[in-house]
């Protein structure tokens, strides 16, 4: 949101650190399903590109539009005050929940890209024993500096 000074801030109910699975749903959600279509059933995937905290992408945009920006971590109430009728307090205890728990609830199941990119292998623990697998290619995603500059540009 801009700020009376200019300045720009991203305010989420979650600190600046927390790291967030984003993604290109355009771009890359296909080579996520492509992904899965080449490992044994059964599997789940966090399909996203690099895990990227708010700090991390506050300054990444406001780099890519020339212009100062900030994170700033507010409540759930906050969020519930910009978006009444439910929706607010709804996406603002989502976010409170991926601060404690991480974005996929700490699931030691979840694979993401990266674990099963050429010359990546993985264990998954299941009841029957481990499975592994490899594909024989890298997962590909949009890089977030492609994503802004084509998507979150300042006009």
């Amino acid at each position: 949101m801009q700020q009376s000074d200019g300045t720009y801030v991203m305010s989420m109910p979650c600190s600046g650190d927390s790291p967030q699975p984003l993604v290109d749903p355009c771009k890359d959600v296909g080579q996520f399903v492509k992904a899965l279509t080449k490992l044994p059933h059964g599997r789940t995937m966090l399909g996203h590109g690099k895990m990227t905290s708010y700090d991390e992408y506050t300054k990444l945009w406001s780099e890519i539009n020339g212009v100062q920006g900030r994170y700033q971590p507010n409540g759930v109430a906050d969020f519930e005050r910009m978006m009444p009728g439910g929706l607010g307090r709804e996406q603002g205890e989502m976010f409170a929940y991926m601060a404690e728990f991480g974005y996929d609830g700490g699931n030691p199941h979840i694979i993401h890209p990266i674990d099963v990119s050429v010359c990546h292998d993985y264990a998954m623990s299941y009841a029957d024993g481990y499975a592994s697998a490899k594909l024989d290619f890298e997962v590909p995603y949009t890089s977030m500096a492609e994503y802004i500059k084509a998507n979150e540009r300042l006009y």
